[in-house]
């Protein structure tokens, strides 16, 4: 019963900060943008925040199988409370300055990815092996929440004062600290184990490359989270272009939430009847034919339709594939395995504002979406046709 009570801890904990950052997350943009920011520097945010997770990916992963798991928590919730709320700090003071904003969105990119490949680690210790993929697909219903609250709540917010969004943010943080605080459970250590050296940075690299359907199946999610980080910058700049409110480009995504949630609890439903591949297979198709609503004159409808649409495949896509690396790599490499196949499946997605960014202010806001269409056609093809992604149906299907 305590590991229940304990992962619903944690589970809780990651659902309020997750949505105190989707809170924050859409008053970036609009705070640099509604200061006369070009959509280039837009996309810069995006390069900053998702840069700094990716170069510190494969060195979380080492400082997680060498250190206690609970204290790197504790310490990344308190240094993320303490940059996002020094931030609504210096906006009270008057002080608005776009460099200062890159340099919170990198500080907290950076304690961000330590912390969780630190609770994707402990999850081994609160969750039997068998139960993996589902408990995956439960954090998917908390992240998804948070997309489907934070953003229209982050567009109220900042409608009422530019620094709440980040006020929020920051007591987030420090909720999610107080029921890491709660948990019993010894969340584990790789020194208790045997020492780890630094030459040992790259085992999860080399247990990732010697597997061919987790390797082939993070090749391609990697393509999607592509997709995904380029989609809201998108879908921003098509919405401002119409005229549209930051309350209203919030309710946008709200769709998006919506649509995670029902994904993540249609996943046991699926994996009791079709194959992981065919579930993965099915959900990349989706992905062009609704993405070509992006490369159209803009209506609202459409886009919250493709954003619900889309966001049903996120959970059960990365549930998979995340309880696929979950279950079989060795618990001694939990840290590294995980922090390389967040560097492998992320690898693309803090360039995909920026292209985004680039292409709007070049091409007009238009093409960005058709650059999408064109990606996700190739990422869907691969999906069909590549053998070790057929190899996933060899994975064991959890029991109705």
């Amino acid at each position: 019963m305590a590991p229940r009570r304990d992962f619903w801890l944690l589970w809780f904990g990651q659902g309020a900060s997750s949505l105190g950052s989707a809170i924050s997350d859409i008053a970036y943009p609009l705070l640099v943008l509604g200061a006369g920011g070009s959509p280039f520097e837009a996309g810069l945010l995006g390069l900053a925040s998702t840069g700094s997770r990716l170069l510190l990916r494969l060195v979380a992963g080492l400082v997680v199988d060498m250190l206690p798991r609970r204290a790197l928590l504790l310490w990344c919730d308190a240094g993320r409370a303490l940059v996002v709320g020094s931030l609504a700090i210096t906006l009270l003071s008057g002080i608005d300055s776009f460099a200062l904003v890159l340099a919170v969105l990198f500080i907290e990119g950076g304690l961000s990815v330590v912390f969780f490949a630190a609770e994707r680690a402990v999850l081994r210790t609160l969750v039997p092996r068998d139960q993996l993929t589902g408990a995956i697909a439960k954090n998917q219903i908390y992240f998804q929440f948070a997309t489907l609250a934070g953003p229209p709540l982050g567009g109220i917010t900042f409608a009422i004062a530019h620094t709440l969004p980040f006020i929020v943010d920051a007591i987030s943080y420090v909720a999610s600290a107080l029921l890491i605080i709660a948990i019993k459970a010894d969340l584990g250590q790789a020194g208790e184990r045997g020492k780890v050296s630094v030459n040992d940075v790259f085992s999860g690299w080399r247990w990732i490359w010697l597997d061919r359907p987790g390797r082939a199946s993070l090749l391609h999610l990697g393509g999607i989270n592509a997709l995904l980080a380029g989609l809201p910058l998108v879908v921003i700049l098509n919405a401002r272009a119409a005229g549209s409110s930051g309350p209203v480009i919030g309710t946008l995504f709200a769709a998006g939430g919506i649509g995670g949630i029902a994904g993540a609890l249609l996943l046991p439903w699926l994996r009791g009847r079709w194959s992981d591949w065919a579930i993965v297979t099915v959900a990349s198709w989706i992905w062009p034919i609704m993405l070509v609503t992006t490369s159209v004159d803009y209506a609202a409808w459409r886009t919250a339709v493709m954003l619900f649409l889309l966001s049903t495949t996120i959970a059960p896509m990365q549930s998979i594939v995340f309880g696929y690396q979950t279950a079989h790599a060795p618990q001694e490499l939990q840290g590294r395995v995980h922090a390389a196949v967040n560097l492998v499946s992320n690898g693309l997605t803090p360039l995909a504002p920026v292209a985004v960014g680039y292409l709007a202010e070049r091409w007009g806001v238009a093409s960005p979406g058709t650059a999408l269409v064109v990606m996700a056609t190739f990422i869907a093809l691969y999906a069909s046709v590549s053998r070790p992604m057929r190899e996933l149906c060899l994975t064991p299907i959890e029991p109705r």
